[in-house]
């Protein structure tokens, strides 16, 4: 992606932002799906997500110049969503959170219709919705991590984090 906005590519951009997402949506279904599902695949998983939801606003704010302009504040806010429960789960279990919850599933939807409807038609509005929904995901990963006292993979919801600790 970053490759694609070097080189103002803005179709490769959108057909690699477009397979890394629908991969992002399927593979964990897949690897449950198959019996393959396991914390490394966790922890690589959320590597990957790292890896696109960083580089992809990087790319997109150097490819398309309006959103630069116009909407640099919320691309700021996406990256601090994803950046900021990363680093506090960093530093609580020395790795990357793995949780992937409803919220941030919901989120990456949202963000990548957004994204899309942005390339195609120009449309700036559907990213602030995403965003909101990202930075309530970002609340609640970290209140998992607040509430959680060992690293844990696959925490659907807070809900379900609270419901696991009182369990131990």
């Amino acid at each position: 992606m970053l490759l694609s906005a070097w080189w103002q590519r803005p179709v490769w951009f959108a057909w690699l932002f477009g397979y890394a997402l629908v991969s992002d949506l399927v593979d964990g279904s897949i690897a449950r799906a198959l019996g393959q599902a396991s914390p490394l695949g966790a922890r690589l998983d959320s590597i990957a997500d790292a890896a696109v939801y960083l580089t992809a606003p990087a790319a997109a704010l150097y490819l398309y110049p309006r959103l630069r302009e116009g909407e640099w504040v919320t691309v700021i806010v996406i990256v601090l969503s994803y950046v900021v429960p990363i680093a506090v789960g960093y530093v609580k279990y020395k790795r990357l959170t793995a949780y992937h919850t409803l919220a941030a599933r919901t989120a990456a939807i949202l963000l990548g219709i957004a994204a899309l409807l942005f390339v195609a038609l120009g449309i700036t509005w559907p990213l602030r919705i995403g965003a909101a929904v990202l930075v309530f995901s970002a609340i609640e990963e970290i209140a998992i991590t607040s509430v959680l006292p060992d690293w844990r993979a696959n925490v659907w919801t807070l809900a379900h984090a609270l419901r696991s600790r009182s369990a131990d």
